[in-house]
C-alpha cells in the first residue's frame, strides 16, 4: 500500500539528514493539488574542475556562519508534478554546531554531543557528536573520495542567469540517485538541490518478487520521485541567538550528563555517551 504523502516527505528528508546533505527542518505543511513546474532551464557544459567549484560553495557557507535560512522542500513525481510542499529553516552556529528540526523533532550536533529531541513526547536521546570537518554538513574530502572510488561522475554546467550547476546522473547512495546542486556562479551561494528518491511500493499489478527474496512473493513497483530544496538568502544569527543555541541545551562532562536547560524541564533525557 502506498505510503501517505506526508510520510514520504518526512522519510525523504530524514534520508538527507542521515547523509548530512540538508540541515535544520522546521515544517509548515502546505497541501496543494498536483501541477506542472515551470519549463526547465537550459544548461551548457563547462570545462571546469567540479571540486574547485564545490569548494567555492563550502567556503561561502563557512564564511557566512552563524546563519539561518529558509528553504522550500518540494516532492515531485516522475513527470515533475508537485506532490507535496513544505517550508523549513536551516541554521549553522559554527563549524561543529548545527540543528535540524522536523515538525516537533530536533536533531542537534555540537562539539560535545549529538541529540534527538522529541518535543511532542518530551524525550531527548544524547549520543556522541558527529565531527564535520568542513562545517557545511558534509566533508568535502570524503565526498570526493566517495565519487572517485565508485566512478561517479560530477559535471559543471552554467545557464544565462549567472548560475552554475554541479550534476551527477550516476551518483547513488542508499535510497538516493542522481544529484543537481545549483549555486550563484560569483558567490557560491546555494540556490537549490535536487535529488532522485526512487522507492518501492506494493502494487498488485507490479513485478512479483521470488519467494527466496526478502519481499517473499509480493508484487511491487518502483516509483521515481524527486526531492527539490529551494534556498532563500542567508540571514545572520545574532549574538543572543547563538548564546541560546544548541550548545546551551545540555552540559556533558566526562561523558556524564551534568545539566539540562530549563527549556527541557520535565523531559526524559537519556545519555547514550559511553
Amino acid at each position: 500500500m502506498p505510503l501517505p504523502r506526508k510520510t514520504k516527505m518526512i522519510r525523504s528528508l530524514l534520508v538527507l539528514l542521515v547523509l548530512s546533505l540538508a540541515t535544520i527542518l522546521v515544517f509548515a505543511v502546505k497541501k496543494k493539488p498536483e501541477k506542472k513546474k515551470a519549463a526547465a532551464e537550459i544548461w551548457h557544459p563547462l570545462n571546469a574542475d567540479p571540486w574547485q567549484e564545490l569548494d567555492l560553495v563550502t567556503q561561502y557557507m563557512k564564511n557566512a556562519m552563524p546563519y539561518t535560512q529558509q528553504v522550500r522542500a518540494l516532492l515531485l513525481s516522475e513527470n515533475d508534478a508537485l506532490l507535496e510542499e513544505r517550508t523549513f529553516t536551516t541554521a549553522y552556529y559554527d563549524n561543529a554546531t548545527m540543528l535540524y528540526r522536523i515538525e516537533g523533532t530536533e536533531m542537534v550536533n555540537t562539539r560535545q554531543w549529538q541529540a534527538i529531541i522529541d518535543h511532542d513526547q518530551q524525550y531527548a536521546a544524547i549520543n556522541p557528536p558527529n565531527v564535520i570537518a568542513s562545517g557545511v554538513g558534509f566533508d568535502l574530502g570524503m565526498l570526493k573520495k566517495l565519487f572517485t572510488d565508485n566512478g561517479f561522475s560530477l559535471e559543471v554546467k552554467q545557464n544565462q542567469k549567472g548560475q552554475k550547476m554541479l550534476s551527477s546522473d550516476n551518483f547513488t547512495n542508499g535510497t538516493m540517485t542522481g544529484m543537481q546542486l545549483v549555486y550563484d556562479a560569483s558567490t557560491g551561494m546555494v540556490i537549490s538541490v535536487r535529488l532522485g528518491m526512487p522507492h518501492i511500493e506494493q502494487d498488485p499489478d507490479g513485478e512479483k518478487m521470488p519467494d527466496s527474496s526478502l519481499l517473499q512473493g509480493l508484487s511491487i513497483k518502483t516509483v521515481s520521485e524527486s526531492l527539490e530544496l529551494e534556498y532563500k538568502p542567508l540571514e545572520k544569527l545574532t549574538a543572543e541567538q547563538v548564546k541560546n543555541g544548541p550548545d546551551s541545551y545540555f552540559t556533558i562532562k566526562k561523558k556524564q550528563l551534568k545539566g539540562v536547560d530549563k527549556r527541557f524541564e520535565g523531559y526524559r533525557v537519556i545519555n547514550n555517551i559511553q
